[in-house]
C-alpha cells in the first residue's frame, strides 16, 4: 500500500504488533480450527495434513533500502 501513505509522508501500515501474535494465533488455533473439524470431519483433517498453516514472516525486503 503506497498510495495515500506516501501522500501524507507515511510508511504503511505500521507493523503487526508481536504481543498480538501470540493472542491472534491462539484464537484461531483453539477457536476457529475446530469448527470446521465438526463441520466437515476427516475431510478437513486431510486438508489441515496437507496443508500447512500460515506462520507470519519477517519481510525479506524494505522499501528504505
Amino acid at each position: 500500500m503506497r498510495g495515500p501513505p506516501a501522500a501524507v509522508g507515511g510508511h504503511g501500515a505500521p507493523p503487526y504488533p508481536p504481543a498480538l501474535r501470540a493472542p491472534s494465533a491462539s484464537f484461531v488455533h483453539w477457536y476457529e480450527e475446530p469448527a470446521p473439524t465438526r463441520r466437515f470431519g476427516a475431510e478437513y483433517g486431510a486438508h489441515r495434513g496437507a496443508v500447512p498453516a500460515r506462520t507470519p514472516r519477517t519481510p525479506s525486503w524494505s522499501p528504505h533500502e
